[in-house]
């Protein structure tokens, strides 16, 4: 079978400009046209008037490689989608040519969509990019697409855009479950935090664009478990396992969250291979989903609308029932490593406390029953509550990152040098009650910061094994690298090019890890930083 990896190499951010549709129509169930939440003062709040999707899936290409699980993945989706209350429009296989997606987006849509209404498109199949940097642009691939000409054949995200600009609706979300470049993260805004006062009444109204896709270019999207394994949890997490505060609410930055990591961890322990699944946003909004537990009340009579007549428990969004992935599988518990604090006198070591946490989450990535929080991730938070500049966290602070990250446990620490040494300390913590999990201790000469980060991984792997859920096996331990020495330069280029990208400045990181790899060629953090760039 094929992998879903041609690559789209674009500002996908273009994608955040509006969305999509409507075409052999599946009638919506459940909660009708207009869906309402109940919040916590007892009043209704309309979420949405109308819910429009538009679900396309190729497996069977003219021109290019024959997937396999394109169409049945396409098809799950648009199953949930429609319990969900959408008016779904599903188009596979020979139905999903040039011709029918451009009648469906470009020119029936712009009637329909009002502006209370919420838009998702979900595409499985093949991407194409074409040129490099700010030239680059990107095609999704219709049936009948080839490769040779996607300027006549496909679809390039330059049109897309143009039909997207005519769309009204406050809440437009792209998902794809192919690998795609040149998705602007350095660029995108950044949401409001959960702890907001009356939060989702602020999101509700805000205006957003969202776009979740499976990857980066050249990396290959895995089937896992009957599904591509980047929409089997899409599935799992719009189903309830992205809901962190478990508000009955599932936000598009939660479901962000709960897949990235989890596909990136399965690629690396199963396939040997990395998915990055990319995300950006444009708008302070969130797109919403239902979940089992959500709180719904009867539809007010507009946005807003007066006190209903009664309110009822979701037993489900509706009498229908959402397809399952993985049932009666217990979820993994969430942990988060924060920067370590930096307590020497060597200034240009400072940003070294950033690369040890990715090279400690990249090495802790394979646990069994753990999820790590992506990095970025953690930038996102820091950001958002003006912590990014910290030099230190203090307990509550940390506790409150922890939370806004929805994970149980966190890994902290501090990086200490001294006389020509350095002492790398942590904990693992439980962020409700704050107790000690495992604390540990690595020492020894900078050269060795490769062999004493190893240590330390081991520390934390032992520590987050321990509280692990049940169901899940013990990870297997790996085997030990060679010692190798490496230079403090190669050690500075690589943590000050992580900053340079959570700046957004794509071209700094780049030349930084350049210069590490021209120190050395074998220095794997480096290798992984640049193939997350693109």
């Amino acid at each position: 079978m094929a992998a879903r990896a041609l690559g789209l190499g674009l500002a996908l951010l273009v994608l955040l400009a509006a969305t999509s549709a409507l075409g052999q129509t599946r009638g919506a169930e459940g909660f009708g046209a207009s869906v309402a939440y109940q919040t916590d003062d007892g009043g209704p709040l309309q979420l949405y008037q109308r819910s429009w999707a538009v679900v396309i899936g190729i497996d069977a290409y003219g021109d290019l490689p024959r997937l396999g699980g394109a169409v049945r993945d396409a098809t799950k989706v648009s199953d949930y989608l429609q319990a969900q209350g959408f008016d779904v429009t599903l188009l596979t296989d020979a139905g999903a040519t040039r011709a029918a997606i451009t009648e469906l987006v470009g020119d029936r849509l712009p009637s329909k969509v009002g502006s209370d209404d919420r838009v998702l498109i979900y595409f499985a199949g093949h991407g194409l990019s074409r040129g490099e940097g700010d030239s680059a642009m990107g095609y999704l691939m219709p049936v009948e697409a080839k490769r040779a000409s996607p300027a006549s054949t496909a679809i390039s995200m330059a049109e897309l855009q143009r039909w997207f600009a005519q769309y009204k609706s406050k809440h437009v979300l792209y998902v794809a479950d192919a690998c795609y470049s040149g998705l602007s993260i350095g660029t995108r805004s950044v949401g409001l935090s959960p702890e907001t006062r009356d939060y989702v009444r602020h999101v509700t109204q805000r205006p957003v664009r969202v776009a979740l896709v499976a990857g980066n270019s050249g990396q290959e999207a895995h089937e896992y478990q009957g599904h591509g394994l980047f929409t089997f949890f899409l599935l799992q997490g719009l189903q309830g396992g992205a809901d962190a505060n478990k508000d009955g609410l599932v936000t598009t930055d939660e479901l962000a969250a709960f897949v990235k990591p989890n596909v990136a961890q399965i690629a690396a322990q199963q396939f040997k291979a990395q998915q990055h699944p990319q995300f950006a946003r444009m708008g302070e909004g969130e797109f919403l989903f239902l979940t089992a537990h959500t709180r719904v009340a009867q539809a007010p009579a507009g946005p807003t609308g007066a006190t209903p007549d009664k309110t009822r428990a979701a037993e489900g969004p509706t009498a229908k029932s959402v397809p399952q992935v993985a049932a009666g599988a217990k979820a993994p518990v969430r942990a988060a490593v924060l920067y370590f604090d930096y307590e020497g006198k060597i200034e240009d070591l400072q940003p070294l406390r950033k690369g040890l946490a990715q090279m400690l989450i990249t090495d802790l990535a394979g646990l069994s029953g753990v999820v790590l929080v992506e990095r970025e991730r953690l930038e996102d938070v820091l950001k958002e509550q003006n912590l990014h500049k910290s030099a230190k966290f203090d307990p509550t602070t940390a506790a409150k990152v922890g939370k806004l990250l929805g994970a149980q446990y966190l890994v902290l620490g501090r990086i200490i040098d001294f006389m020509g040494k350095v002492s790398l300390e942590t904990h693992v913590v439980h962020v409700e009650t704050g107790a000690f999990v495992k604390t540990g201790r690595a020492q020894g000469k900078l050269e060795d910061f490769l062999q004493l980060e190893e240590q330390l991984a081991a520390l934390l792997r032992d520590g987050l094994d321990s509280v692990r859920p049940p169901s899940f096996p013990a990870s297997p331990r790996p085997a030990a690298r060679a010692p190798r020495p490496v230079a403090k330069s190669v050690l500075v280029a690589y943590s000050q090019a992580l900053d340079a990208r959570d700046r957004g400045d794509a071209s700094t990181a780049k030349n930084l890890l350049g210069e590490a790899l021209a120190i050395d060629p074998q220095f794997a953090p480096a290798k992984d930083a640049l193939s997350r760039l693109g």
